[in-house]
């Protein structure tokens, strides 16, 4: 297993060979060990300092065994909520992460586009390309800005396969927070995810595609759950009518914490957190196993009761 550390407060040497010595943005690591892999490779990814870079992973030959593997490298992992004294991508133009490589998975990473004027710029961006990847633990934020709409997860490719969970999607703005385009074939699953915003769509999928969402909540949107193709839900819920059951519809974006609001611990910009306060009317209505084997935390790696 080939292991190679990002530093973004690191002012000396940048080989990448440990974490003092780590690339100072990630986009740096990406590009210098791009090529045929014969053994996972793993990016662990820390420091305080913005990585201000859009990262394009591009250049790779991977297998569903041989793959890339980022994560926030140990004391740099965000504990739930936005925290920008943790590693946190923050792309200022261009999409922030970029898939171009099969098998690509990423966790417990903050990533953002934050330029205002960026217009219809994508947090995670799939184009056409990738399949098989994964997407865990991480916190996808929106700039705010109404003007200049982002998706904070745009998954298209013919026949390609992506998997996100334990995943929040915050400050939403535009047509869609997560888009699933009809290239023909896709399948998104979702799995335990938060997606909040003022977007048309929460979750919306084209013709021929198929999302598969279990334990989710989309709230704040014209129509949180949509599709022109095939979406299976199972426990969700939405703050309209597009949720599993009478019991999961109608659940609005709230601190409070009651049958008909989420009761989350705080939805003020800048101070979001969307842990579940007790009375949530969220808390218990999810299916215990999803049927994965890869849900036995939450996004804060507090072990599911």
């Amino acid at each position: 297993m080939a292991t190679w550390y990002v530093n973004t407060d690191n002012t000396g040497t940048k080989d990448g060979t440990t974490f003092p010595n780590g690339y100072d943005n990630l986009q740096d690591c990406i590009s210098a060990k791009a090529g045929v892999l014969s053994e996972p490779m793993i990016v662990y990814c820390g420091g305080a300092t913005a990585d201000t870079l859009p990262v394009n992973i591009t250049g790779y030959t991977t297998t569903s065994g041989n793959y890339i593997d980022i994560r926030a490298h140990t004391g740099y992992q965000h504990a739930g909520v936005w925290d920008n004294s943790k590693y946190h991508l923050v792309s200022p133009s261009l999409d922030a992460l970029t898939l171009q490589a099969d098998y690509t998975r990423i966790d417990g990473l903050q990533i953002t586009c934050d330029t205002i004027g960026a217009d219809s710029k994508y947090q995670i961006y799939n184009p056409n390309t990738a399949t098989g990847c994964r997407i865990s633990n991480c916190i996808i934020k929106h700039h705010g800005n109404a003007t200049y709409p982002q998706s904070g997860l745009y998954h298209a490719g013919s026949s390609k396969t992506m998997t996100v969970w334990n995943c929040v999607f915050m400050g939403m703005i535009g047509t869609y927070a997560i888009r699933v385009d009809n290239y023909g074939g896709e399948v998104l699953n979702l799995y335990n995810c938060t997606i909040i915003g003022s977007s048309t769509y929460g979750v919306r999928g084209g013709s021929g595609t198929t999302i598969n969402a279990v334990n989710c909540y989309a709230g704040g949107f014209g129509t949180c759950f949509s599709s022109g193709g095939t979406i299976n839900l199972t426990t969700c819920g939405a703050s309209d009518t597009t949720g599993t059951s009478s019991a999961l519809d109608s659940i609005a974006v709230s601190e409070t914490a009651d049958a008909t609001h989420a009761g989350f611990t705080s939805i003020g910009s800048g101070t979001e957190n969307y842990t579940l306060k007790v009375g949530s009317a969220l808390i218990g209505a999810g299916t215990s196993d999803p049927g994965s084997g890869l849900y036995s935390t939450d996004i804060a790696g507090t072990t599911r009761s």
